[in-house]
């Protein structure tokens, strides 16, 4: 005789499941940036903001799973869980495995108690896991800009574009026109889609020299990003982005030093 789940069951184990490598993964990321952040203060300090931040963004991430779930289920198109989802990527810490449990809560919800199996977003879920890796490229050329990049490094640290904890030696080979093989070598603190419009729009000034046209593939390979094209049609999509105004000033300004 066969046993087939509740459906509240499998709900439950979902469950389990994804607050498990969440727990897991959220330790591991902000207990490193709170120990580099903080790296001078008290060990008693760190260890209880590390604590205290990772049982606030557990409650969020394990709450997020179920909105994501239910908010994409109501109109299970393609469209919106792509949404959905590049919403998700903007968050600090989205990690590529905080973003792969997400996305297997989602499929197991549709798939085992939501009866949505056949629909577009979960094609378009399954999908997801099958695109491109993050760039890692054996060789590349870094974005060339043509004025002063200690005042460009500056700036961008001021207008909150990069952490703090990248140096000035990093920041200068990611935009001194190096040809080099190493990825994520300057730390955004922007959302991407910020970033790739300020870089979008640096070109339009004029900024760069040779700025390639698979600039989006420079970008993931500096910055150890992904999706940079997302971000791009996200900009088409809305046709502004956040703080875009603070950002063409700058640039009008950056233009000025060359």
């Amino acid at each position: 005789m066969s046993y087939t789940p509740k459906k509240e069951n499998i709900t439950k184990m979902n469950k389990f499941i994804v607050i498990g490598i969440l727990d897991q993964e959220l330790k591991k990321f902000h207990k490193k940036h709170i120990y580099e952040r903080y790296a001078k203060a008290e060990e008693e300090f760190k260890e209880d903001m590390y604590k205290n931040l990772v049982e606030n963004r557990l409650v969020f991430w394990s709450q997020q799973a179920g909105t994501e779930a239910r908010t994409i289920a109501q109109t299970p198109t393609r469209d919106l869980a792509r949404t959905r989802i590049n919403n998700l990527k903007e968050i600090k810490d989205c990690t590529p495995v905080i973003l792969e449990a997400i996305v297997n809560y989602i499929k197991a919800e549709f798939e085992h108690k939501m009866n949505l199996g056949h629909s577009e977003a979960f094609i378009y879920l399954c999908d997801l896991q099958k695109e491109e890796k993050p760039t890692k490229p054996t060789h590349y050329k870094t974005f060339k800009y043509k004025g002063d990049l200690e005042v460009f490094y500056k700036n961008c640290l001021a207008y909150n574009v990069i952490d703090d904890k990248t140096s000035l030696d990093s920041f200068k080979m990611a935009y001194n026109g190096t040809e080099t093989n190493q990825v994520g070598i300057i730390k955004l603190t922007c959302p991407k889609t910020v970033f790739t419009c300020f870089m979008s729009l640096l070109n339009d000034a004029g900024m760069f020299e040779d700025y390639p046209k698979n600039f989006h593939k420079v970008g993931e390979a500096i910055t150890g990003e992904t999706d940079f094209k997302n971000a791009l049609a996200k900009l088409r999509t809305t046709g502004t982005f956040e703080n875009e105004e603070k950002f063409r000033q700058l640039v009008k300004t950056l233009s000025l030093n060359i």
